[in-house]
């Protein structure tokens, strides 16, 4: 994929950010010194900063501060999708190149971007200076790059990490057990949605936005196509019950869902979803949990974060 992409001039330093609490990034002394030589062997300098929680964003500040007055070339991040997430509402708007090494559990954005896990390979990305124009989007006053959502999935992240606080439970194990807690009490929500021009009311347990089209056959199941469509795709789940959403989560998984019987699908730029309780919300942002306000307020910015990328 190669439209909207320019070659921005050279230099030979960068800032890094890296999230010292990434899921694959390690000891932190040592991780700093294996991405310091990762940019020594393409011929980068690398000025990095080990940070996370309030300080990471203010460490991707000063590094995007940097970029703008050319002391550096990129704004990099290491981590997962959360920190990228934090990092693009930052840097998106500016014109400054975002860089990313996927040091996090999953790496959605950096996958669906074709950035590589390995690290060395993800520094001679930066170093080949390829930016592509990529979308955002946003709820109220939150960015996110790859999905958020509604209903079940932000209650199990969060029911995860109480019980990750009580005790000594892995990520996984806690997530099971969530689930299962979940799945118990599951109840569907009465909600107000207006997309494209059109409001309807729907019942259900589950509303998942996503920055551009995701895959839905078994082969592209949790994927995009392309990440500069301009357009923010709702998929609300219609309330099935318990044994209903399992059955829909197999035949997601086996590539056997159809569309207009599983699922509502709109397709559209802005979308506002609101409900009569004036209570906060759950809402989940690249795998991130906040509580807002409703009517919650869903926008695209079409090709708003300058993104280096491989050639593709």
């Amino acid at each position: 994929m190669t439209s909207g992409t320019t070659r921005r001039p050279l230099s030979d330093r960068v800032a890094i950010v890296l999230n010292a609490r990434s899921g694959s990034l390690g000891d932190g002394d040592a991780a700093v010194t294996s991405v310091r030589q990762a940019f020594v062997a393409v011929g980068l300098a690398a000025d990095i900063e080990l940070a996370s929680g309030d300080k990471l964003v203010a460490a991707v500040e000063r590094a995007t501060a940097r970029a703008a007055r050319g002391e550096v070339r990129a704004t990099v991040v290491g981590g997962g999708d959360g920190t990228v997430s934090a990092a693009a509402g930052l840097v998106a708007g500016t014109g400054i190149a975002l860089g990313i090494l996927p040091f996090g559990t999953l790496n959605h954005f950096a996958r669906d971007a074709g950035i590589p896990s390995d690290l060395a390979e993800a520094a001679a990305v930066i170093a080949a200076n390829r930016v592509r124009l990529v979308d955002i989007g946003a709820v109220n006053d939150r960015t996110f790059v790859n999905n958020s959502s509604i209903g079940i999935y932000p209650q199990i992240v969060f029911d995860r990490e109480k019980l990750r606080r009580k005790g000594p439970l892995g990520k996984w194990p806690a997530m099971f057990l969530a689930l299962l807690r979940v799945l118990r009490r599951l109840a569907s929500r009465r909600l107000r949605v207006r997309a494209g021009g059109v409001e309807q009311t729907v019942r259900t347990p589950l509303i998942f936005i996503g920055n551009n089209q995701y895959g839905m056959d078994a082969f592209a199941l949790g994927r995009r196509v392309k990440l500069d469509g301009g357009e923010l795709w709702l998929y609300v789940v219609r309330s099935v019950g318990v044994f209903g959403l399992v059955r829909l989560a197999a035949r997601l998984a086996l590539g056997l869902a159809k569309l207009d019987r599983d699922l509502i699908v709109l397709r559209t730029n802005t979308a506002t979803i609101d409900k009569k309780s004036r209570r906060g919300v759950l809402v989940a942002l690249d795998g991130e949990i906040v509580t807002m306000q409703a009517p919650l307020r869903y926008t695209v910015r079409p090709r708003a974060l300058a993104l280096l990328v491989p050639d593709q």
